[in-house]
């Protein structure tokens, strides 16, 4: 694998666990979160 394929995986992971604890949270600050995302991609 590239190493440009384990950083996407490691940035995915990142996502992952961010969103994991934001949704312990109010869905406000997932949605937010998302748009945040959305944004920089």
């Amino acid at each position: 694998m590239s190493q440009d394929g384990i950083y996407a995986l490691i940035f995915l992971l990142y996502i992952f666990i961010v969103l994991h604890i934001n949704m312990r949270r109010t869905e406000f600050q997932v949605q937010a979160f998302i748009i945040e995302v959305s944004a920089y991609s």
